[in-house]
């Protein structure tokens, strides 16, 4: 009579699954994006910041792949973190965004989208609502780089204009930034 498999022998069937799982998922979804990266220096990607009015940014690269903006929307299409459940201190702003930005770092080699840090304002009332994290996206517009910020709890985005930036109901004023 065959013997039953203990449960940590089927625990441990169960995680090789799913790690095999996610590996072949994201090697399928990279396969469905043909982008055409364009190499840029730490200095190139930190002078969009700059010339947007933003001098406070840590980077840990020396070159950034950059893509089209028109590429990033399809991205941001096919990502999933915006389905992700957000859980006060566990799996909040910070750990959306560092996710997102992770995901596309490791399945497309594209590290051209950072962190943004700083406060969030209700848009109506201008009252705090307090310290956040999102996406700052430095992308191919019209042939040239520009600034974009992407929520990655709501999918939300704006190209940054040099005006408030303000996405759904929130204004979002970022402190500084991290690329890595």
């Amino acid at each position: 009579m065959p013997t039953q498999p203990s449960e940590q022998q089927v625990n441990e069937i169960g995680r090789q699954l799913a790690v095999m799982n996610i590996k072949n998922g994201m090697d399928i979804m990279a396969k469905c994006f043909h982008l055409e990266p364009v190499m840029h220096t730490s200095g190139e990607l930190l002078s969009v910041l700059r010339d947007s009015g933003f001098t406070s940014a840590a980077w840990n690269d020396e070159k950034y792949a950059i893509i089209k903006w028109s590429d990033w929307l399809e991205i941001i299409r096919a990502d999933w973190t915006d389905h992700r459940k957000w859980i006060r201190d566990t799996f909040d702003c910070d750990n959306f965004s560092l996710a997102f930005l992770s995901h596309n770092a490791e399945m497309f080699r594209v590290n051209s989208a950072g962190v943004a840090s700083g406060q969030i304002y209700d848009k109506n009332t201008g009252k705090l609502i307090g310290g956040h994290w999102w996406t700052a996206i430095v992308a191919y517009d019209g042939g040239k780089l520009c600034l974009f910020f992407y929520e990655p709890i709501t999918d939300e985005w704006v190209k940054y204009s040099g005006k408030e930036i303000i996405m759904g109901d929130w204004k979002y004023q970022p402190n500084w930034f991290l690329f890595s």
